[in-house]
């Protein structure tokens, strides 16, 4: 894991594999320096932080999604002439 800049590393902050899209690694490979521990607690970590990003970026596109649809079924007044994709902006 590292910055995107860095011909290193292979997943960013955001667990995405760099280079890719849609493609996520969340698990104990990520991890830059390997505990002395055992690796269960921190592969767990690892696994709820990386379904929490998961679960932001699509609430974010939800968002965008219902107001799209709210804007494009939206009932138009009969003074109004606005198409679509005027409404939208």
């Amino acid at each position: 894991m590292g910055k995107r800049n860095d011909s290193t590393s292979v997943v960013d902050s955001e667990l995405r594999v760099i280079g890719t899209t849609n493609l996520r690694v969340i698990d104990a490979s990520i991890m830059p320096t390997i505990v002395n521990a055992n690796t269960n607690a921190p592969s767990i970590m690892i696994g709820e932080k990386g379904s929490d990003m998961i679960r932001e970026a699509w609430s974010k596109h939800y968002e965008v999604t219902q107001r799209l649809t709210a804007t494009f079924y939206k009932k138009p007044s009969s003074s109004s002439k606005l198409c679509f994709y005027s409404q939208l902006v």
